[in-house]
């Protein structure tokens, strides 16, 4: 829900791998944040953090995966 609202909100198209949209705990794991003057980049590091997923930036998409040893 978070992602489809982000999508919308900035008009940005994000793509999930495939091993984490195949993986139905990740994407209704629950998160809470609280942040006042910050930037995309930080909130969505403290968001997908609490999942254990990363991010990164291609072709004007924003590409969700599993952090690094996770």
């Amino acid at each position: 829900t978070l992602i489809s609202q982000f999508e919308e909100m900035l008009d940005t198209k994000f793509l999930i791998a495939d091993n984490v949209k195949n993986d139905p705990r990740l994407l209704e794991t629950p998160v809470s944040f609280s942040q006042k003057n910050t930037n995309l980049s930080r909130l969505l590091t403290q968001i997908l953090s609490e999942a254990a997923l990363t991010f990164s930036v291609k072709s004007n998409k924003i590409h969700i995966e599993r952090a690094e040893g996770s």
